[in-house]
């Protein structure tokens, strides 16, 4: 038990050391839907807590999922970009669920310019690929801890 607080302890100081680096690569996952319900509801399914949309922002959510689920989103959004999500999890009963969720963002092809707004020749995209890897566990009936680990790839031109 002694260990089990002071992993938690652990997790909690280490996500708040790192929370104010917003900017980084997979942060538009903060601000594009994680699925088809999210995006009709206007992001409000992050809250509902009883399926794989909760691992997008709060892997707690998984411990109160009863049930394996898998679900595929692909959106067009803006200007020709494509946002693809495909999370997977799955309960394991008394010991809690785990999941894995894959998103990616890509870009159509765009003229690139080099420091001086001039023209460089080329065309050139962009590719954003993140998995995420969770864990949620219900305790005491009505709480649930979860964790994450999220692992992100950006590509801009070759």
């Amino acid at each position: 038990m002694k260990y089990t607080k002071a992993i938690l302890l652990g997790l909690f100081l280490m996500s708040w050391a790192v929370a104010d680096n917003y900017g980084l690569p997979g942060d538009y996952l903060i601000e594009l839907y994680p699925s088809a319900t999210a995006l009709a509801v206007g992001g409000g399914s992050i809250a509902l807590c009883d399926n794989t949309d909760g691992m997008y922002l709060n892997p707690a959510c998984l411990g109160k999922l009863g049930y394996m689920e898998f679900s595929a989103t692909y959106q067009r959004i803006f200007e020709g970009f494509n946002f693809f999500t495909a999370p997977f999890a799955y309960p394991f009963g008394k010991y809690g669920t785990l999941g894995i969720y894959f998103a990616s963002l890509n870009s159509p092809e765009t003229q690139g310019y080099d420091e001086w707004g001039i023209e460089r020749g080329g065309m050139y995209t962009s590719t954003d690929n993140t998995v995420i890897f969770a864990y949620g566990k219900q305790f005491l009936g009505k709480y649930s801890l979860g964790a994450n680990l999220k692992l992100d790839a950006q590509k801009i031109d070759a």
